[in-house]
């Protein structure tokens, strides 16, 4: 059996077939449990990251992506995002970006492939919102973490 090769692009399209099945925050730590997920013998895969909420920082969210890539990076959320749901839909984000990050990209340096990845998570991400607490929602969301990345990148 021949094993066929996937270009980048296939894959990013592969991999925005994730579904967040279920994703709980209880106080910095996440869990998630992820369907679907490609090239993944059954398709799910369960992951569990330590939130760290850093007060008063300028920024939206963030794990580190430094050229040496380590998984056991915890991931950074601002206390900027107040409500529950939108720190939960920024920590799936971010989890979805390293997870994708270092289970199929990881012969590169993750700012090599940050675009990828990022478009992913959120696609992922926005599919998770709008599931759980509907679109009205996500676009509120989604209008608060523009003006924290404006704030972040003036």
């Amino acid at each position: 059996m021949k094993t066929r090769i996937l270009t980048e692009r296939q894959l990013v399209s592969k991999l925005k077939q994730i579904v967040v099945a279920k994703a709980e925050l209880h106080g910095n730590s996440l869990t998630l449990q992820l369907r679907n997920v490609p090239l993944l013998e059954g398709g799910v895969t369960n992951l569990k990251e330590t939130i760290e909420v850093v007060k008063h920082e300028e920024f939206v969210a963030s794990w580190s992506k430094s050229d040496k890539l380590r998984e056991d990076n915890d991931m950074v959320l601002p206390d900027m995002i107040y409500k529950d749901r939108y720190k939960l839909s920024l920590a799936v984000h971010e989890a979805v970006e390293k997870f994708v990050c270092y289970s199929f990209f990881s012969n590169k340096a993750p700012s090599e492939v940050y675009d990828s990845i990022h478009n992913i998570a959120e696609y992922v991400e926005k599919q998770f919102h709008i599931r759980k607490w509907g679109l009205e929602s996500w676009n509120m969301y989604s209008d608060i973490v523009c003006v924290v990345f404006e704030m972040e990148n003036p």
